[in-house]
């Protein structure tokens, strides 16, 4: 992945790399690519630059650019302090002959192809800061029990710090990994895991060296070695400052997102949750007038607030006096490959007057957060039509690819679900995956 020049590191909108169109179709290629790993190894490099004469906006590209392709040289560096199994080294392209194809997807695709690439080469190195982690502690508990030191709480201390960061890190990585896969915008949360996971591995070294004193800086022990390549991660895929400047643009973008959304609605939401048999016969007409009201042309819900199934959690969000909006949440377990499934099944609606305000949001966190609580693995939502897919896709959810099924429950006849279902899995579950490789899902008796 050749990106970094000598002018520009991870800021991919510094680069000065030139692509030329040529007559031919092609392009002539100049670029100086500067510490690239593997690049002294590889067959491809995926070689960042901008387009000659293309509106800024598209111009930045990236071009698959094979190393034995004439005027093209790679160089290894053997003089790093550290990773000295890593293969780094520098890329020269003097005006190198490509042909259309070697331009990689769609023109302009360049900074969102980096910005995948950048995520995914950080989850990777967020795992080589556990493993060092983990290396230090291993060693430094060894060390510790063959020599007795364990009495003293200063020993204590650096093994204790040790497993604290090994837990949070695995935290962190479990879950960020499991936001990757869903497709979720995880840039930021990389940041996190890069500043806190270098610290802390880094840390550990040191603490180990500690531990072991003159021993530690022997070329023997792995303590120096690690505290070398350790070095090295904390700029590889960019500085902990630049990843600093990351975090802290988006918590204020949040901020003022968050700002925006009260600022919205000047009356304020509260949302409450209601249990199935907490629902008197007082607040069940008001929920039937309120979605007579948001619903009046939905005859299957004429005298009810819900569709098909009694709901086990009602979630209203009140504006004042006044209901702004519902959510049902409804509890089943499905069988899925000889195996069950807790399913947490959702239905919103929103007072005209108050969409966009927030109350969606605040009824689906909620949702979200009682599904949870409750051991479902998998959540599902069928829209009858698209307002709620922006809100749902920024909660994980994700059209599901599958044919969904259930019993009517008066009938007892198959139905085949027609309105769109959007699904989402709980705790890093890939189940939705699952499903959609199956291609079926039945839910059982009546829907919501």
């Amino acid at each position: 992945m050749a990106n970094s020049e000598p002018a520009a590191g991870t800021d991919i909108m510094s680069l000065r790399a030139i692509a030329e169109p040529d007559a031919g179709g092609g392009f002539r290629l100049f670029a100086r690519k500067r510490s690239i790993t593997n690049v002294s190894e590889a067959d491809v490099a995926l070689c960042s630059a901008r387009i000659a004469g293309v509106d800024a906006k598209r111009a930045l590209n990236i071009f698959l650019v094979e190393t034995t392709t004439p005027r093209v040289y790679a160089r290894r560096l053997d003089d790093m302090a550290g990773l000295r199994t890593s293969p780094t080294g520098h890329l020269l392209v003097r005006r190198a002959r490509l042909d259309a194809s070697a331009l990689l997807g769609e023109l302009g695709g360049g900074v969102d192809f980096f910005r995948y690439c950048f995520s995914l080469e950080r989850l990777l190195i967020g795992h080589l800061y556990l493993a060092a982690i983990r290396r230090c502690q291993a060693r430094a508990i060894a060390f510790v029990s063959s020599k007795d030191l364990g009495k003293h709480q200063y020993v204590q201390e650096k093994i204790v710090r040790m497993r604290v960061a090994e837990e949070l890190l695995e935290s962190e990585l479990q879950r960020t990994l499991a936001r990757f896969s869903r497709g979720e915008d995880v840039f930021a949360a990389l940041s996190v895991v890069k500043i806190y996971g270098v610290d802390a591995a880094m840390q550990a070294a040191q603490d180990l060296i500690g531990l072991l004193g003159s021993a530690g800086m022997q070329k023997r022990e792995p303590a120096e070695k690690d505290l070398r390549d350790l070095l090295g991660l904390s700029i590889l895929g960019g500085t902990a400052e630049l990843q600093k400047i990351v975090v802290y643009s988006e918590t204020m973008k949040r901020a003022k997102e968050s700002a925006k959304a009260s600022a919205r609605d000047p009356l304020g939401v509260r949302v409450s949750v209601h249990p199935r048999a907490e629902i008197c016969d007082a607040l069940a007409k008001e929920l039937v007038a309120f979605v007579a009201a948001v619903m009046p042309n939905e005859p299957a819900l004429a005298g009810k607030y819900y569709f098909d199934t009694p709901p086990d959690f009602v979630l209203i969000a009140r504006a004042g006096e006044r209901i702004a909006g519902i959510r049902v949440l409804v509890r089943r377990v499905v069988w899925l490959e000889g195996r069950e499934v807790q399913l947490a099944g959702i239905g919103v609606a929103v007072h005209p007057d108050h969409r966009g305000r927030g109350v969606g949001t605040a009824l689906t966190r909620r949702a979200l957060e009682i599904a949870e609580q409750q051991g479902a693995e998998l959540v599902l939502a069928f829209l009858l039509n698209r307002n709620a897919e922006s809100l749902l896709a920024r909660y994980g959810f994700r059209r599901l690819n599958a044919a969904v099924s259930y019993l009517d429950s008066k009938s007892g006849g198959l139905v085949q679900e027609t309105m769109p279902g959007y699904a989402k899995g709980l705790r890093g579950s890939a189940i939705v995956d699952e499903i959609e490789a199956r291609g079926t899902l039945h839910l059982g008796a009546g829907t919501w």
